[in-house]
């Protein structure tokens, strides 16, 4: 049994309480950090921590009723995890200005609770007003805090793709600034890829690389039902031309053979030009948005799931795309860009464009279309296997706790 008390700082609530912001959304969509952090928090608690959650549940005006306007202070305890909701107001400044002062206070009265214990703090790091605070108290009282970071800062921001006023500009690069000067104040980190260490430029404080962590669901093994007179292709995600979208649509129209399907799931600018495509060539089709569960029976009877987001921009050396442990536990095979955030040792598990071009992913899809589908089942099967037995949220947060436990002892 361990004891270690864990303060966990970030957007991640209970799953029926994220069922309730979806339905506010309107929108059946899993955020990535939800999954992420749930095996993470899971995990942590599997080995016997004592873990809190400090939530800022992540609603705006953008997705609120206009009869939501504040939301009061809530804590509740599901399967041995504390959550702590703080109050905050509706309104962009009102709500960050909200979380700010209540995420103080939670913290001041964790550190209270759990005086003369092992602890520990540990930051989402994109959560800035909670977590630059919470840095800080925690510090004051020896405790060591721990930066979670799945994307810098400053990068995370869509801002600069969006038309927005002069001043909104202003404002996000000086939100950004403290940001990134923030980060580089914490006892630890554990990053999702090593490029971030340098875009950090930590220094002489331990870092811990962990690509993802993913919960194993207990119907992992579930028949697949293919459907083998189509070669069903399947990309679940955001729906963006820099996410290589638009290239992998003009590959496929370049494949001349009518079992080949490319279903898209999700949303972004490309839903246009998908559609505007698929009325001329049918096998395209954009599917809309389902639930992360209903995607992931879906991809599980696909013949292909696809990542074709570009190796060469700046943010793919700096992150690990989330979809591919979700791809891999499908037990579908996999193609993706051999992206620098991937780690060497997935390579045996999927297939890889060797150039991304358009012609040259053509060709590559057509060049594993016609491998034998034994041997495609194979491969997802081997892939779908390095995920339970390496990628889990047990195994995964051990690593985590052994990396923590290491700083506190110094």
């Amino acid at each position: 049994m361990n004891d270690l008390s864990v303060l966990f700082i970030s957007g991640y609530c209970n799953a029926q309480k994220y069922e309730w912001i979806l339905s506010l959304r309107n929108s059946p969509g899993l955020d990535p950090s939800q999954r992420l952090f749930k095996a993470v928090i899971e995990g942590l608690r599997y080995h016997g921590c004592d873990v809190t959650c400090i939530s800022a549940l992540p609603i705006g005006t953008s997705n609120s009723s206009r009869e939501l306007r504040y939301f009061k202070r809530s804590e509740e305890t599901v399967d041995e995890i504390k959550f702590i909701y703080p109050a905050f107001r509706i309104g962009r400044i009102k709500r960050l200005w909200d979380l700010y002062k209540n995420t103080k206070q939670e913290v001041k009265r964790w550190l209270q609770d759990t005086e003369g214990k092992k602890r520990v703090v540990i930051c989402d790091s994109l959560l800035v007003m909670c977590t630059g605070i919470s840095r800080k108290i925690s510090q004051k009282h020896k405790v060591k805090v721990f930066a979670y970071v799945t994307d810098y800062p400053s990068m995370a921001t869509n801002i600069k793709r969006r038309k927005v006023s002069f001043t909104k500009r202003i404002l996000q690069y000086l939100f950004d600034k403290y940001a990134d000067k923030d980060l580089k104040k914490y006892d630890g980190y554990i990053l999702v890829a090593e490029g971030l260490k340098d875009l950090i430029k930590i220094k002489k404080q331990p870092y811990l690389i962990i690509e993802d962590i993913i919960s194993i669901p207990k119907d992992i093994l579930l028949k697949k039902e293919v459907d083998n007179d189509k070669f069903i292709i399947v990309y679940g995600g955001a729906l963006c031309e820099r996410f290589g979208i638009n290239k992998l649509i003009d590959a496929i129209s370049l494949i001349h053979n009518n079992k080949v399907r490319l279903y898209f799931y999700g949303s972004g600018e490309s839903t246009n030009y998908i559609n505007t495509i698929s009325k001329r060539d049918a096998r395209i089709k954009y599917c809309g948005l389902v639930s992360f569960d209903e995607l992931q029976k879906i991809q599980r009877n696909a013949s292909l799931l696809i990542n074709p987001r570009p190796s060469d921009e700046i943010f793919a050396a700096y992150s690990f795309p989330s979809k591919t442990l979700s791809y891999m536990l499908t037990g579908t095979p996999v193609l993706s860009t051999k992206i620098s955030g991937i780690p060497a040792s997935y390579q045996p598990y999927l297939y890889w464009f060797d150039k991304e071009d358009v012609i040259s992913m053509a060709k590559k899809i057509e060049e594993i279309m016609e491998i034998p589908p034994a041997e495609l089942k194979a491969k997802g099967h081997k892939a779908l296997e390095y995920v339970i037995n390496e990628k889990n949220e047990v195994i995964q947060s051990f690593k985590l706790i052994k990396f923590i436990e290491g700083v506190i002892n110094g």
